[in-house]
């Protein structure tokens, strides 16, 4: 699931995990309403436990079609640092 500051969000059907040392990228296909049936891909960066260590990472979704995470995308926007939760990437 992934909840839009704004509210609201999407939920997906995982089928797909890239990773690739401390970063991964994960897609599915989207489950309820709105974007139902349509692919989503996001990349999370795990850069530690330590409160000294700099904040884990997460794109935006990408939604759209035919979308591949093996191919681990560079996204286009930067990742943005999370204010609260842990990114675990092994």
């Amino acid at each position: 699931t992934d909840q839009f500051a704004g509210g609201g969000g999407v939920h997906a059907s995982i089928n797909c995990l890239n990773v690739m040392g401390n970063q991964a990228w994960v897609s599915g296909t989207i489950t309820g309403k709105d974007f139902t049936g349509l692919d989503v891909l996001t990349t999370v960066v795990d850069n530690g436990t330590s409160n000294n260590d700099t904040p884990d990472q997460m794109s935006f979704s990408y939604i759209g079609t035919g979308i591949d995470c093996q191919a681990a995308p560079q996204f286009p926007l930067q990742l943005l640092d999370l204010t609260r939760g842990q990114v675990m990437v092994m």
